[in-house]
């Protein structure tokens, strides 16, 4: 499975907003810079952020993103629904056509998809922002310790 920029650069985001949750809202164009993202793409992944309420946006001059609900409480998958629609997992529910002539093959090999999409799903859904911003914290870590 491979994910789109717009899950990348949207989970980028998120880091970035929880890494700097104890502070003010941070402002997009800070997001930006920091992590490399252009600020009008940035911008347009915030607000479907936003519509699928894992942050909230504060207008004004003091204003910028948070997040809406704890690191732990946002998935992977809570971010590539938002940003891209329903996983492949959750698209594999809906009914498809046979695509071979033999039905006993389609519905093994329909099987072993839905099982990989069900792994990948999975997945997705147990790792959390607070989970990697653990490990990026480790990672920090471990590079002072060698410097």
């Amino acid at each position: 499975m491979r994910l789109s920029s717009k899950s990348d650069y949207g989970l980028r985001a998120l880091i970035d907003l929880a890494l700097h949750a104890s502070g003010p809202p941070v402002q997009s164009h800070d997001i930006a810079t920091r992590q490399g993202i252009p600020e009008s793409y940035l911008n347009q992944l915030l607000i479907l952020l936003r519509r699928a309420g894992l942050i909230r946006s504060l207008r004004g001059p003091q204003g910028g993103h948070q997040l809406a609900r704890p690191p732990r409480a946002i998935s992977i998958a809570d971010i590539v629904a938002a940003l891209d629609g329903p996983t492949a997992s959750e698209a594999a529910k809906e009914p498809s056509a046979a695509r071979g002539n033999d039905a006993a093959t389609d519905l093994v090999v329909r099987a072993a998809w839905e099982r990989v999409n069900a792994a990948i799903q999975d997945a997705l859904g147990h790792i959390t922002l607070d989970t990697l911003i653990q490990e990026r914290q480790r990672h920090d870590s471990a590079a002072m310790f060698h410097i």
